[in-house]
């Protein structure tokens, strides 16, 4: 599947429309949060997004982005984005893909490396966008206001 970075942008430009320009955090039925930050990292910006659920959470993280972004000069719309890092934990086993769609396995069975970093990450805004309650029916949502440094 071909994935269309202009699809990458419309959702991420959707998440920060709605928590601002600093990311935050989200919380949806079943106890499971969305966290979205902004970093910035030798003076470039990176986003990082995470799910996870769980009693005592972090019991579960599925999935977690790292993406380099570019803002427009008034900082309100991502004009570029490139995903650098995706990590997911399941059940069976964990995996941590780079930038160049290299896999580590690190427990367990690998899941499926059938789809690349950028389908991943469509998918999964998808997901935050448009398949679960995030951004329509959220229980809290906490939005941040400034960028972490590291």
């Amino acid at each position: 599947m071909s994935v269309n970075s202009n699809d990458i942008l419309k959702g991420l430009n959707q998440i920060f429309d709605f928590l601002g320009p600093y990311g935050g955090r989200i919380t949806i039925d079943e106890d499971w949060e969305f966290i979205c930050k902004v970093y910035i990292v030798d003076g470039m910006y990176e986003v990082n997004m995470w799910s996870y659920g769980g009693e005592e959470h972090w019991n579960l993280i599925d999935p977690s982005f790292r993406i380099e972004v570019t803002f427009d000069e008034d900082r309100k719309k991502i004009v570029s984005a490139k995903p650098i890092e995706y990590f997911s934990q399941w059940l069976g086993g964990d995996l941590l893909m780079n930038v160049y769609d290299n896999a580590d396995k690190y427990e367990g069975d690998c899941e499926s490396m059938e789809e690349d970093i950028k389908e991943r990450l469509l998918s999964y805004i998808g997901t935050i966008t448009i398949i679960r309650p995030y951004l329509t029916d959220p229980k809290t949502v906490e939005r941040y206001e400034e960028y972490e440094t590291s």
